[in-house]
């Protein structure tokens, strides 16, 4: 399921490799920095569209509910798909090189540098399909 946003009475949906970057920020999120305990609430999803997205609604118990050790060891492995998948894939060398480049001389921290990877290729992958 690709995301898509309503924009003045129109959907307008992300190009794959822009999708796959959100996904792997998400899964970041929900892992890395625990957000994954947000996902739950008393009365199962908080957003079950978010649970869709991220490819985890069928994390659950017996009764339907939504399972924390499920949920944990799919966002997990989903986490090591994209930083596998997308790392290598997505971000050519010579790109690589000038952001490590500029990286060094704004002096970034090696996050500041993933995120500016992060928007380059979301603006490269928009430019592609807008042409």
């Amino acid at each position: 399921m690709a995301c898509s946003f309503r924009i003045r009475r129109s959907t307008t949906q992300l190009p794959a490799m822009a999708d796959d970057l959100v996904k792997l920020w998400l899964y970041r999120t929900m892992v890395v920095l625990g957000g994954r305990a947000g996902m739950i609430g008393s009365f199962g999803w908080e957003d079950y569209r978010v649970a869709e997205y991220l490819d985890v609604a069928d994390c659950a118990n017996d009764q339907g509910d939504p399972a924390m050790g499920l949920l944990t060891a799919k966002l997990d492995g989903h986490l090591a798909h994209f930083e596998s998948y997308l790392v290598r894939k997505a971000l050519p060398p010579a790109l690589a090189v000038n952001i490590r480049q500029v990286g060094r001389l704004l002096r970034l921290s090696p996050t500041g540098r993933t995120l500016l990877a992060f928007v380059i290729m979301l603006v490269v992958s928009h430019a592609a399909v807008d042409g």
